[in-house]
């Protein structure tokens, strides 16, 4: 992306915005979402990122052990994530 650094600055603004400041989601769960999102790609790389995320902003442990630990809200969109 390096080469179309217009595409990358608003990239890289957009995920700032998304994963990092105020929003109607709480921190943790934009985390999990991705890490649902990057493990249906298996990208381990991005999964580990988001874990750690996902944890330094307060993320129940116990979620990362599967979907029958997470909110019933955040279950329905696996639905939605694997279309």
């Amino acid at each position: 992306m390096s080469l179309h650094t217009q595409y990358l600055e608003s990239f890289l603004r957009s995920q700032f915005y998304m994963l990092r400041m105020d929003g109607p989601l709480p921190l943790p769960y934009r985390h999990y979402i991705a890490i649902m999102a990057a493990a249906r790609h298996q990208c381990s790389y991005l999964i580990n990122m988001h874990v750690d995320e996902f944890l330094k902003t307060g993320g129940i442990a116990e979620w990362l052990n599967g979907l029958e630990y997470v909110p019933q809200r955040l279950k329905n969109l696996n639905e939605i994530n694997k279309l």
